[in-house]
């Protein structure tokens, strides 16, 4: 591939059949492993079936390019990278939006990529010189410089030891106007819905018939996690074993911004701030135990729906759970 600097193989000869079309500089095991958990490599089929939502990534991916002002080159032929591809969240909806430009589809996982092609082969009809499968470590771009006009990496970063590396990277891929876009979870609205988790443990004391144990262990394992996850510090080996690493900030992302001289960076919710931790429990409840919200009692929720009703609207814009962030070269 003549824009990659090192050399490449189609890990079809390398790995067998199923592998056949995803091209790799062929990384160590051992590397592998220390980027990725079990949960990207043995159980991808678990993961992808549990994650993968076309029709949401495709509303994010759309507003993310009106708001990039995308829209009026969707038709040009553009060079686009994708980091993080997995089975084909953010993939999917970028060939439809872009049906004329070359992309590339990357990720780390090499069971993942098999996923999204074997989707590929069975249900689209395109030309397939317009998408390649390439396995790319996010913190390695190792492409020539201003190749890319769009680089997109759907909640990508913070799986990373070293997400600035990532930043780096796609700052000397892009051309000069080009834009990269990613889709991160933020420490301010997740500490909220820590402070919540944590009243209403402390509010229903050993009634299991209450809160049950599942649920009560369940809110616990989610209070540590975004314990963990905060600051900026990642260099104790747990960090290696945990898939989700980081919450970001703002002030973080403006600093990379500064950094690496981007031209512009707008930073935006990707949900309705009105009721948004009552829904993002929701959401953490059905991935996290697959239950509903009757893994609550109503006690629970009227303590969750307090952090909602508490802030106004204005501060609530601040206090995101999940956001997008564009930057421009």
């Amino acid at each position: 591939m003549k824009i990659y600097n090192r050399h490449t193989v189609d890990l079809g000869s390398v790995l067998g059949s199923r592998f056949t079309g995803i091209l790799s500089p062929v990384y160590d095991d051992k590397t592998i492993r220390n980027y990725i958990t079990s949960q990207f490599r043995e159980h991808a089929e678990s993961y992808a079936k549990a994650y993968t939502n076309i029709d949401y990534w495709n509303s994010l991916i759309t507003i993310a390019i009106s708001c990039s002002g995308l829209n009026e080159k969707r038709d040009d032929n553009l060079m686009i990278l994708d980091i993080g591809s997995g089975a084909g969240n953010t993939i999917l909806p970028l060939i439809t939006l872009f049906p004329n430009s070359d992309i590339i589809a990357s990720d780390l996982s090499v069971d993942l990529l098999a996923l999204l092609k074997e989707y590929i082969d069975k249900h689209l009809h395109f030309e397939h010189n317009k998408l390649l499968l390439f396995q790319l470590n996010a913190e390695e771009l190792d492409f020539k410089p201003s190749t890319f006009d769009i680089v997109v990496g759907g909640s990508i970063l913070h799986h990373l030891l070293s997400p600035e590396k990532a930043i780096s990277g796609v700052h000397d891929v892009l051309k000069p106007g080009g834009c990269a876009i990613f889709f991160e979870p933020f420490e301010a609205g997740n500490v909220i819905l820590e402070l919540a988790y944590s009243e209403i443990i402390s509010s229903f004391p050993g009634y299991s018939h209450s809160l049950p144990n599942e649920t009560r262990a369940f809110l616990k394992a989610m209070i540590e996690d975004y314990r963990v996850r905060k600051g900026r510090d990642k260099s104790l080996e747990v960090y290696k074993q945990l898939d989700d690493k980081w919450l970001f900030t703002k002030s973080y992302f403006n600093e990379l911004y500064e950094r690496y001289n981007f031209s512009k960076m707008v930073i935006y919710p990707i949900h309705d701030t009105k009721q948004q931790f009552e829904y993002q429990t929701i959401t953490n409840l059905r991935l996290g135990l697959g239950k509903g919200i009757n893994a609550l009692p109503e006690g629970a929720w009227n303590i969750i729906r307090k952090y909602d009703r508490v802030f106004s609207e204005d501060l609530k814009q601040e206090l995101i759970i999940e956001a997008c962030v564009i930057f421009v070269k």
